[in-house]
This record gives C-alpha cells, sequence and structure tokens, in this order.
C-alpha cells in the first residue's frame, strides 16, 4: 500500500508541473490627432458660453489647440475661399519631404523664373542657392522665384510639383483644397478653406524645422557668383517681427505666413504659446486692410489673446486618485487590489472654472478579478474621464497601486482545485477505478484459486 500511495503522489506531482499558466494582458488603446476636436457639435468658447469672444472682421477663421485638437473658434470654417500666401506652407512641406538634405544646391533656371511677379528676391538664372535658404526665402518673405525654383527642382515642371501638393494635401484630410501653383498668385480654381489650412498648418507644425524657419525674424544670404551682395531676408509676419512695423507685434505669437491678393484679401496663419507651453494655431482668412491695418493681423492677435487669456491646460487625473477595486485571489492578507490611474491626465478647460465637481471617470476593467503575485503599475484595463458626464476629456490606463505577494498555500489549493476539476483528473479517476476493480477482480479470483489448493492438499 506505501509503494501505491508513493506511486499516486508523484503522478500528481507531474501532472501539476505540466499544467499550463494562463496570463491576460489588456488591449492598448491607440488615440489619433486631428484638429476638429468638438464638443457636442460645438466649439469650446461655444460650449463654454465664452463672454469675451471677440468680433472677427474675416471671411473665415479656425483656431484649435495643438496638444489635444480641440476646436477654440471658428467662423465659416468650411466655406471655400482663395488662399494667397497661405500656399507656401505646402509649398514647403513638399520640398522639405522630398528634398533629403536641406544643404543641397540648386541652380536656378530660366524656365522657373520666367513670368515670375509680385514678392520675390530676385534670383537670377543659373545661381546656385541651398534648399534651406530658398525655403527661408518662401516662408519668411513669400518669395515666388524661390518657390518655382523648389517646384521645378523637386518635379522637373510646376504642374507636377501641385500635383505633389494635392495628393499631401488629400493625403492629411485637407480635402476641399486644389492648388494651381506653388506661389499663391491668384487663380480662380485654387481654393481652400479655413478648416483645410488648419490641418495643413497643424502638419506644418509637426515637422520642426519648418515651423522654425517660418519663426525666424531674419535670414542673411550670403553673396553669390550671380548675386555680388548679400541679401537679408526679414519676415514680413508683423506678430512675430517687429522690424518693418511694431504695430501688430504679438510676443507669444510664433511662425507660419501672412500675405494676401485683391481677389483673396489678407490672410494669416500663426501661432502662439502659453507659459505652460499650450499651443494655439489660429487661421484667418479673407480679412479686409486699410492703409492704417490689417484686419487679418487685428483678428489674428484678438483671437490668440483670448485662448491664452481664458483656457489652460488643468490636471483632471493623477496617480493620487484611486479610480475601483477589483477582487484578488491567492493573496497574502487582502483580498482586493486598488487601480488608480497610470499617470497624470490634463485637459484643456477655462481658468476660471470649477471643473473638479464636473468630472467624472469611468472605468473599463479587463477582468473581473486578478490573481497574485500583482505588480505595481500592472495594467487592468482603463478609465474614461469626462467632463459634464458628456465630453470625453480622454482615457488614460488603469494600473495596480501596489505589489500584492502570492500565498503558495492558497495557490498550492488553487491548483489541486484547479486540478480536480479538470478534465485530466477525471480521466486519470475513471482510468485509477478501472485499476482498481481490475486489482479487486484480480485479486479475488487469486484468492479463490489459494482457498481451492489448500482444500485440494487436505
Amino acid at each position: 500500500m506505501k509503494g501505491k500511495k508513493r506511486a499516486i503522489l508523484i503522478m500528481l506531482a507531474a501532472l501539476f508541473a505540466i499544467m499550463p499558466a494562463f496570463s491576460c494582458a489588456a488591449e492598448e488603446t491607440d488615440e489619433n490627432y486631428a484638429p476638429s476636436k468638438t464638443f457636442n457639435g460645438k466649439t469650446l468658447c461655444e460650449y463654454l458660453n465664452i463672454d469675451n469672444i471677440p468680433t472677427i472682421e474675416g471671411y473665415s477663421s479656425y483656431v484649435f489647440n495643438i496638444e489635444t485638437g480641440s476646436v477654440i473658434f471658428e467662423k465659416n470654417a468650411n466655406d471655400k475661399v482663395y488662399p494667397a500666401s497661405t500656399v507656401k506652407l505646402m509649398t514647403a512641406i513638399v520640398a522639405y519631404e522630398n528634398i533629403p538634405d536641406l544643404q543641397t544646391e540648386i541652380t536656378a533656371s530660366a524656365s522657373a523664373l520666367s513670368g515670375v511677379s509680385g514678392s520675390n528676391i530676385g534670383i537670377k538664372t543659373g545661381e546656385t542657392l541651398t534648399a534651406e535658404q530658398l525655403i527661408s526665402a518662401v516662408l519668411l518673405v513669400g518669395a515666388n522665384d524661390a518657390s518655382n525654383v523648389l517646384a521645378e527642382y523637386v518635379s522637373g515642371d510646376i504642374k507636377d510639383f501641385c500635383a505633389l501638393m494635392n495628393e499631401k494635401a488629400h493625403e492629411i484630410g485637407a480635402e476641399n483644397t486644389y492648388f494651381t501653383n506653388p506661389t499663391g498668385l491668384h487663380n480662380e480654381e485654387m481654393v481652400t478653406t479655413a478648416y483645410d489650412m488648419a490641418v495643413i498648418s497643424g502638419y506644418f507644425y509637426r515637422t520642426g524645422t519648418l515651423f522654425d524657419i517660418s519663426d525666424t525674424t531674419r535670414v542673411t544670404i550670403p553673396a553669390t557668383e550671380k548675386t555680388p551682395q548679400q541679401r537679408t531676408l526679414i519676415n514680413r509676419n508683423y506678430l512675430i517681427s517687429r522690424m518693418k512695423s511694431d504695430k501688430f507685434y504679438y510676443s507669444p505669437a510664433h511662425g507660419m505666413s501672412l500675405g494676401g491678393t485683391p481677389e483673396a484679401g489678407e490672410c494669416i496663419i500663426t501661432s502662439a504659446t502659453d507659459r505652460s507651453g499650450l499651443t494655439y494655431i489660429c487661421v484667418v482668412m479673407n480679412a479686409p486692410s486699410s492703409d492704417k491695418t490689417n484686419y487679418a493681423c487685428t483678428d489674428a492677435v484678438s483671437l490668440l489673446k483670448m485662448c491664452l487669456d481664458n483656457f489652460n491646460y488643468a490636471s483632471v487625473v493623477s496617480t493620487k486618485n484611486a479610480v475601483c477595486e477589483i477582487p484578488v485571489k491567492l493573496a497574502v492578507d487582502t483580498d482586493y487590489i486598488t487601480l488608480v490611474p497610470s499617470g497624470e491626465l490634463k485637459a484643456l478647460l477655462p481658468k476660471d472654472l470649477e471643473y473638479m465637481k464636473n468630472i467624472t471617470i469611468e472605468p473599463r476593467i479587463s477582468e473581473n478579478f486578478a490573481v497574485a503575485p500583482v505588480y505595481e503599475g500592472q495594467k487592468f484595463g482603463e478609465a474614461i474621464v469626462k467632463y459634464n458626464n458628456e465630453i470625453i476629456l480622454g482615457t488614460i490606463e488603469l494600473v495596480a497601486g501596489k505589489n500584492i505577494d502570492k500565498s503558495n498555500f492558497l495557490y498550492f489549493l488553487n491548483r489541486a482545485e484547479t486540478f480536480v476539476k479538470g478534465k485530466w483528473f477525471k480521466a486519470f479517476a475513471v482510468f485509477a477505478l478501472i485499476l482498481f476493480a481490475a486489482y479487486f477482480i484480480a485479486s479475488v479470483s487469486f484468492s479463490k484459486k489459494k482457498t481451492r489448493r489448500r482444500y485440494y492438499k487436505k
């Protein structure tokens, strides 16, 4: 009997050793950026009833926060307008993405310079400049000759370059934009919308390099073999440069493009960053102007000032918030684990709003219970953070707030229970019963034979 018990224990230990272990992992979510996050179909200004919204002279405009994609303000944002020099943001994007080295030297041809009018830096046929110098001329002073030279270098001719511009616009979501030239000079067929230019400007901003060039107040181009004197390019964006006029200067403003035509009116795309690092992009299209003022500039300053005066990036959830509890099995000295946010979640909210009483956190747990050991920071789902129980401010992972040790005793009991309820144990039990029955029958038969032998011996 001792030998049989030992054999059964060895078999059980072997079965426990080969039983598979299971683990679960919560699915990660990706959040995609788009400059079109509204609040029940309203801009943030409309939803929160901001009372100091400025009167805008421009026909259309669009203002959004780059970090969250939140739409702050819009006016006729989907109406088609002429783009004027805002076209040059896409000109720079396509050139930048098709010229790997900005120190590449490019020689201007007669065909690229033929018929150039409007703003220019006087590039001569056969003159060689770097791609960076040409892009700087495009973005700082709206140089039409530099735009054409870049276009011809990239695509061979203007028409094919415009095809790349249109392809890129549609790729990034500017569906109602159509380019016919890289300069912005008027063409009846070349149209865009304030929303589309917001999409393009957001993409331009995220290139980093192009945005930094557009934010430069002065660039010097050394003398060349065709131009013996150096060129000094002064940024014509009045909001960021005071070298031509300080009438519209706004110190928080940074980069992008300004220009106009009689048909397009005055247009500006620019940005402003507050002290916390939040950046707002402002588009104003088809604004009037006079000898005394440029209403695209005054509109942009008013809109950006409204953003910086009214909004900030407020913390709505932190790692100190206990969101929920879930049961934990096989643990030492506890039967639950507290889940907390994996980090801090910030949201764009008015500065004077008592928002915390209107914040709700909805947990979405990937499992009904945890199994020890549990490690601090281990993910168990996510939480959706809402304002007024309707506006989603964001999502954040839910993780274990501390380590939970495993009880070896409870673990062994659990494994035993799992084994007993499993199909292998049932099969083993049936097999053992069959063996026992066979053994019993054999033992009875052997005992009867042994008794007969004794009887015959007598």
